[in-house]
Formats: C-alpha cells, sequence, structure tokens
C-alpha cells in the first residue's frame, strides 16, 4: 500500500512527553535549551481555517479556544494504529494518546483528561440543531469524494427519497444540516467546501479533505 507523503514520526509515550514538556516550557529541557525558544507559538500559529469548525491550522497544529482554554492540537493515523498531542500552553498541559488501532484517538478520554486538569467553562447541554434542507441543497451536496489517486478514503453523498444520505464505508446514514455548510451523519460530523459553479468541491472530516472525484 501506498502513502502520500506525511510528516511521520515513530515515536513512545515518555518520548512524546519529552518532547510536549520541551515545547511548553520554551524549549528547555531538564535544564537545557534543547529547542528555540518560541517554538510552540510558531507551529501553532494560525494560517489556514479548518472547514466546519472555529480552528485554525498552523505548521502542524491546530489551534483553537475550547470553552474559554486555548488548545493546540493533532491527531495521527497509519494503519494499526492512532494518536493525539492536546497541549494548554497558558496552563502547561500536555496530554499524549496512543492507540494500537487504526485512526484510534480516544477522543472521549482525551476531553475527560483536559477537563479534569484545565479551568473549562460548563459544556453547553444545546444540541446543534438540525436545519431543513430544501432540494436544490440537497442537489449542490451530492456527489463523489475520494483522497488520492487510489482513492483510499472515500464518501459519496446521494439523494434518495428526497433525503440526503452519507454513504461510507458499509453505512449509508441520513445527513442532518447543522449550519453553513456544516452536517452530521450519525456521530461523523462533517464541512463541505463549495465552488464557484455552487456544487461541493470537497468533503471535509476528521481532519482529512476529499476531492470532489465525480
Amino acid at each position: 500500500m501506498r502513502n502520500w507523503p506525511a510528516g511521520s514520526i515513530f515515536s513512545s509515550v515518555n518520548d512524546l512527553s519529552r518532547w510536549v514538556i520541551a515545547l511548553l516550557n520554551e524549549g528547555k529541557l531538564d535544564g537545557q535549551q534543547v529547542l528555540a525558544p518560541g517554538l510552540l507559538t510558531q507551529l501553532a500559529a494560525p494560517h489556514t481555517p479548518v472547514p466546519g469548525t472555529s480552528s485554525h491550522y498552523g505548521y502542524g497544529l491546530m489551534s483553537a479556544v475550547d470553552r474559554g482554554v486555548r488548545v493546540f492540537q493533532h491527531s495521527g493515523s497509519r494503519s494499526g494504529y492512532g494518536s493525539l498531542i492536546a497541549m494548554a500552553p497558558e496552563q502547561r498541559v500536555g496530554v499524549i494518546i496512543l492507540v494500537n488501532r487504526t485512526g484510534g484517538s480516544l477522543p472521549m478520554t482525551a476531553e475527560k483528561a483536559l477537563a479534569l486538569l484545565l479551568p473549562l467553562t460548563a459544556k453547553s447541554a444545546e444540541k446543534a440543531p438540525s436545519l431543513a434542507l430544501t432540494e436544490a441543497e440537497i442537489d449542490r451536496c451530492t456527489g463523489v469524494f475520494a483522497q488520492g489517486a487510489q482513492g483510499a478514503q472515500r464518501a459519496e453523498l446521494l439523494k434518495r427519497d428526497g433525503q440526503l444520505w452519507l454513504k461510507r464505508e458499509t453505512q449509508t446514514l441520513a445527513v442532518s444540516k447543522t449550519g453553513e455548510g456544516r452536517f452530521t451523519a450519525g456521530s461523523t460530523a462533517f464541512a463541505l467546501v463549495f465552488s464557484a459553479d455552487g456544487k461541493a468541491e470537497y468533503f471535509h472530516a476528521g481532519l482529512r479533505s476529499l476531492r470532489r472525484v465525480k
């Protein structure tokens, strides 16, 4: 199997902990300057918005304000493993998760760990609204989206009985609109980026963007 170019590393929780400690301490580790001061700020500086969210992408890190606290994070995935690193620079808190399952990042575990360590404001009990989709909007969204020439990552949005559906792997789920360009299907939240002709050009979910192929 071939992979697209990526800035991957293979490491352990202990080594990643030392990396995060140095980042959170202006490059210092065990009393020595091992990284350039201000490196974390440079890596997380917002350069482009992440579709469908309030987050921004920098140089390998996403930045967002989560319930009143600024958090930098990134997840990773290869066949057989998944990972997540989250850092709150003002509180000098870091959470590292490694999972021996493809794409695993234990988001609920990370959320609980951050809630125990950070002064987060109360979580809103409000559910995302479900907005009506017109037939014209459904037609704009339909299409097949894939990543790379081999199409290892693939999603299809289709129209059936006046409803928009998401077909991915072995599941076909009804789609609900939650905002401008934002949708949910089951537990999957995704965003669509539309081209100048009004049709959906990109399907974005879980830090992956799939381009329309048909």
